[in-house]
């Protein structure tokens, strides 16, 4: 479960983690991280 105090934009998410946001996306992708979009 996720708290919306928790969650970021994934434009801020990538300047926070100093990466791009297709990385944030690959990373998505192979499990790394998890995503929710706001319908979530």
């Amino acid at each position: 479960m996720h708290r919306l105090d928790d969650l970021f934009a994934i434009g801020e998410a990538a300047k926070l983690k100093g990466v791009s946001v297709d990385t944030l996306r690959r990373w998505e992708k192979r499990g790394k991280i998890k995503a929710y979009s706001q319908s979530d």
